[in-house]
């Protein structure tokens, strides 16, 4: 035990640790709880939401993970043109103007471009329809 810690407590003490602010989430890191993005890219509306453990990442072939439960929606309106993926579990359902598709490399192509412009932090969710 130090002595002076008996006179002096705050001489005992550690020095506080600085302020650092939070790390940004990285591009590919999975949302444990899910995440939402809003955004545009060009003249197309683009959402993607996520719940549970997803990941995404335009540089791999897969372009995502489920982790389990996880599902991925995304859609993206440009003019008349609607393009929607949801995927959860085992399941892709690929529809291009409400035409379901096979989730070909066309679609993947699209996904991962979807992918490379979304914003790195995720926006508030739209609130529930009443």
């Amino acid at each position: 035990m130090n002595p002076l810690s008996l006179l002096f407590p705050l001489f005992a003490a550690s020095a506080p640790t600085p302020f650092s602010p939070p790390t940004p989430p990285t591009p590919g890191a999975p949302a444990a709880d899910g995440s939402h993005w809003s955004y545009k890219n060009g003249a197309s509306e683009i959402e993607i939401s996520t719940t549970g453990n997803v990941t995404l990442d335009a540089g791999t072939d897969a372009l995502y993970d489920l982790h389990g439960d996880g599902t991925l929606r995304v859609t993206e309106h440009t003019g008349k043109e609607q393009r929607e993926l949801t995927a959860q579990r085992d399941a892709v359902v690929w529809k291009v103007n409400g035409s379901v598709r096979p989730f070909d490399a066309a679609g993947k192509q699209w996904l991962r471009g979807v992918i490379k412009a979304r914003p790195v932090t995720p926006t508030p969710p739209p609130p529930p329809h009443k």
